[in-house]
């Protein structure tokens, strides 16, 4: 898991490292927090990506090489996950040249860094980085409204939308890219879903199949039963937990 920041470094530009080199990860962690920046450290991308839904970092430090997880599975992560798609990202490579910075530029990283740079040039990237303003980002998609936020041990996904054919296709969609973060424990807020359509119920089994399937588990943390359809209000409480999150962590403040 990733290691907590102290209170000190709370309002330093948060910065969060992934690396499963140990060594590498404390000399970019301790060095950067020297240059007076705040770091997370993570073993693996996986951390990262969940350490960066519970509290968004200013950049996102990956290396190219980690098992598991690998850069360019969580980079694709990001670029979907709602508060952190515009969350810049550098990849960190081992001699990277011409070939490897186009790559990483494909994969939907910002910049791309030698890991045998200095740490005065990661810090002047990274700075330069948090200074560009930001690029507009489109919805990823027409129909769906969405937010994640996590704990350490749970992801909670809010829809804010209806569940309706269009939209419950590209909830279906959301969720099978969620794939390579399982097995973890989902949780869907659906308080806020103004109505389920009929057709919802085959989205929704779709949602619950996937995730079981790679080996994590869900279930439904705020839904007014009282609003949905009879027979999804059968088919929910057939096939679905509900279940609030044991250490339910705080979303950030949406846009």
């Amino acid at each position: 898991m990733a290691e907590p920041e102290s209170p000190s470094t709370i309002l330093a530009p948060r910065i969060i490292i992934a690396d499963d080199n140990d060594i590498s990860l404390m000399i970019l962690a301790d060095g950067l927090k020297g240059l007076g920046f705040s770091t997370v450290a993570c073993k693996n991308a996986k951390d990262a990506v969940i350490a960066s839904l519970r509290q968004p970092p200013e950049t996102l430090l990956l290396d190219d090489g980690m098992p598991g997880l690998d850069s360019a599975k969580a980079i694709k992560l990001v670029r979907v996950m709602e508060p952190i798609r515009a969350v810049p990202v550098i990849l960190l490579a081992e001699s990277p040249d011409k070939n490897t910075v186009v790559r990483a530029i494909q994969m939907g990283a910002n910049d791309c860094v030698s890991k045998d740079s200095s740490l005065h040039d990661i810090s002047l990237r990274i700075q330069r980085l948090i200074k560009m303003p930001p690029k507009p980002i489109s919805p990823l998609f027409d129909n769906l409204r969405y937010f994640f936020h996590a704990d350490q041990n749970s992801l909670t996904l809010d829809v804010d939308s209806e569940i309706t054919t269009e939209s419950g296709k590209n909830l279906v969609e959301l969720v099978r890219s969620l794939t390579s973060l399982m097995p973890l424990k989902v949780y869907l807020n659906m308080e806020n879903v103004p109505a389920i359509a009929a057709c919802g119920i085959g989205y929704l089994s779709d949602v619950k199949d996937t995730i079981q399937t790679c080996g994590g588990t869900v279930a439904i943390s705020k839904i007014d039963l009282n609003k949905v359809l009879p027979n999804v209000r059968r088919f929910l409480e057939k096939y679905y937990q509900f279940e609030a999150p044991a250490n339910p962590g705080g979303s950030p403040a949406r846009a």
